[in-house]
């Protein structure tokens, strides 16, 4: 139960973050995924209509939203690539 709780919390919490403080509409994002991890337990994958092919990961430090990496769901990550969706610093690119 708790691990449901979890998980359905990270998923509204990054949603509104998207919506409320980024500015994106619902119909802009493809998928939302919820992923057990070592360190933070949870994270939220997050795939956009626009870039269906990368993946971003979010997590909560506290109280706040953190996009902590972008990849590829398939194939290698390109130096070059520039992401639409990468915010600020984000940590690093993922392969997936």
């Amino acid at each position: 139960m708790y691990d449901k709780v979890q998980r359905y919390t990270l998923k509204q919490e990054v949603t509104k973050y998207l919506i409320g403080e980024k500015g994106y509409q619902r119909d802009e994002i493809l998928e939302l995924t919820t992923k057990r991890s070592k360190a933070p337990p949870y994270v939220m994958q997050v795939v956009f209509k626009d870039e269906p092919d990368i993946i971003y990961t979010y997590w909560k430090r506290d109280s706040t939203i953190i996009q902590s990496s972008w990849g590829k769901l398939s194939g290698r990550n390109d130096p070059l690539d520039q992401p639409k969706h990468k915010e600020g610093n984000t940590g690093f690119k993922a392969s997936f």
